[in-house]
């Protein structure tokens, strides 16, 4: 179910400290924005919010719209190359931002959805390969809200004396990727990726956070994500 009520400058302050929180954990200046006219008095209806990378800019797909992403660090960030954690030294994890509200007839909002997604791939290259998401999905009853999404399907090693059994081997999605990745798959076995679904209880259904009410909650999920993402992406590496 959407989120309860919340008003046009609660918006903007959640995307100014959003906004801090990028460039605190990231060292990015970003902007979180809309081309909609979303306070308009003759607008209503869902619309999105984006991040957008004001330096450097990058980009990447997701499921078919372009989208700005910030680098996340990498273990050897600073350091001496290690091959181990990819051929080149720019091909890392990445992640951006996105939100839905709806826009309701008394000019309050409710929020929809919001996720980060992360990427792997190349510098320069706009078709990174999208492999997680961290989603605050108010739209669907979904089993546990926040939740974890893994996007790719993968690439299933057979049992002794069976058929190989292959879904989808994680894989390059562009020629420019193709060139710098050649060979290489991704191994993100170092990620262990935090829950914290045993404090909602009754009356709230387990694994589900209760309806936002304001923003505070939002704010501190999608800081301390990032937090927790760039923690634990920095040490994905080559297979």
């Amino acid at each position: 179910m959407p989120t309860a009520k919340i008003r046009a400058g609660e918006i903007d302050g959640f995307h100014a400290e959003l906004e801090k929180g990028v460039k605190a954990v990231l060292g990015a200046r970003v902007k979180i924005r809309t081309n909609i006219s979303w306070t308009s008095s003759n607008f209503r209806g869902d619309f999105p919010f984006e991040l957008w990378s004001t330096h450097p800019v990058e980009f990447a797909l997701s499921r078919g719209r372009k989208v700005s992403v910030v680098a996340l660090p990498r273990s050897d960030d600073g350091q001496n190359h290690r091959p181990d954690l990819g051929t080149s030294p720019s091909l890392r994890a990445w992640v951006t931002w996105h939100e839905e509200w709806r826009k309701n007839p008394d000019d309050s909002f409710s929020l929809l959805t919001a996720a980060w997604t992360v990427f792997w791939g190349i510098q320069g290259d706009g078709n990174k390969m999208q492999v997680l998401r961290a989603e605050w999905d108010q739209k669907n009853d979904v089993p546990a809200n926040p939740h974890w999404h893994v996007d790719p399907t993968l690439q299933v090693s057979p049992l002794p004396g069976e058929p190989p059994l292959i879904l989808q081997a994680l894989k390059p999605v562009s020629p420019s990727a193709g060139a710098a990745m050649a060979g290489e798959g991704l191994t993100i076995d170092r990620s262990h990726l935090g829950m914290g679904g045993w404090e909602h209880q009754s009356p709230n259904p387990s694994w589900r956070h209760p309806s936002l009410h304001n923003t505070e909650p939002l704010c501190l999920w999608a800081v301390r994500t990032l937090e927790h993402l760039s923690s634990q992406c920095k040490d994905w590496r080559s297979a």
